[in-house]
C-alpha cells in the first residue's frame, strides 16, 4: 500500500475488525488456521476498496467487510470440499473395488448425501451471519 492514508485506513480496519472477521471465517471453516488465512486473504482483497472506507465504523464499510470475509472463507471452504470430495471418492472407489464394487445407484446416493449436507451447512451459516450483525 503506497499512500499513507490508505495504510492508516488498513491499520484501523485491522484493529477494528480482525477478531470479528476471524469469528465469521471460523464459523464457516471450523478451522482456526484456515480462518486466519481467510482473514489475511480478505485484507488483501480489501486493498482496492480502501479509498471507499473513509470511516471504518460506517455501515457500508461493515457490509463490505462482511461480504469480503465471507467470500474469502467460502472460497477456502469450496476448495476444501473439492479436495475432500475427490479424496473421499478416491478412497471409496478403492474400498469398493476391494469389496467387489458397487452399483451406480449406491454411488448416486452417496453423492446426494454429501451435497445435501453441504446445503444444510450453508443454511446454518447464513442464519449465524445474521445473528452476528
Amino acid at each position: 500500500i503506497d499512500a499513507a492514508a490508505d495504510r492508516q485506513t488498513m491499520t484501523e480496519l485491522y484493529e477494528t475488525y480482525e477478531q470479528k472477521m476471524f469469528g465469521i471465517a471460523n464459523a464457516i471453516l471450523h478451522n482456526d488456521w484456515q480462518a486466519e488465512d481467510a482473514v489475511h486473504e480478505a485484507f488483501v482483497r480489501m486493498v482496492p476498496y480502501l479509498s471507499r472506507c473513509k470511516d471504518v465504523n460506517d455501515e457500508k464499510t461493515k457490509i463490505l467487510i462482511v461480504r469480503v470475509i465471507k467470500s474469502a472463507a467460502i472460497d477456502i471452504y469450496r476448495k476444501n470440499k473439492r479436495e475432500n470430495t475427490s479424496l473421499h471418492i478416491g478412497c471409496e472407489n478403492i474400498w469398493m473395488e476391494a469389496a467387489g464394487g458397487c452399483d451406480d445407484e449406491t454411488q448416486e446416493q452417496e453423492i446426494r448425501r454429501y451435497g445435501n449436507e453441504a446445503k444444510r451447512n450453508q443454511k446454518h451459516q447464513a442464519f449465524g451471519d445474521l445473528l452476528l450483525l
